[in-house]
């Protein structure tokens, strides 16, 4: 799944998907792709067309980009990641709610 360090498109955390979400310094994700303008750790993506898809169309590009979230990410990022995938395929559904701390 993992590749080397890369030029590609943006993946997982790295995605627009989770602007703003995470710090900036954490390793970036990326599929490997010659008109890529991000360099990262490479990640193999889940069909050799992934990378032109998702250019092109930009609610796809979330779903696989969070799919790789799933894939490749830490607990932090899975977590969103199934939270926000859930959103996107089934928009009337109800959002979990987090039990609070107890204390």
């Amino acid at each position: 799944m993992r590749l080397p360090l890369a030029v590609g498109v943006p993946t997982s955390h790295s995605a627009p998907a989770f602007a703003g979400v995470f710090a900036p310094g954490s390793t970036d994700f990326v599929w490997p792709h010659p008109n890529g303008s991000v360099r990262g750790m490479g990640v193999e993506p889940l069909h050799p067309s992934v990378p032109f898809a998702a250019m092109q169309d930009a609610k796809l590009y979330d779903m696989l980009a969070l799919f790789d979230a799933l894939r490749v990410g830490k607990a932090r990022e899975r977590n969103m990641a199934m939270e926000r995938l859930q959103a996107l395929i089934d928009p009337s559904a109800p959002t979990p709610q987090k039990e609070l701390p107890r204390g």
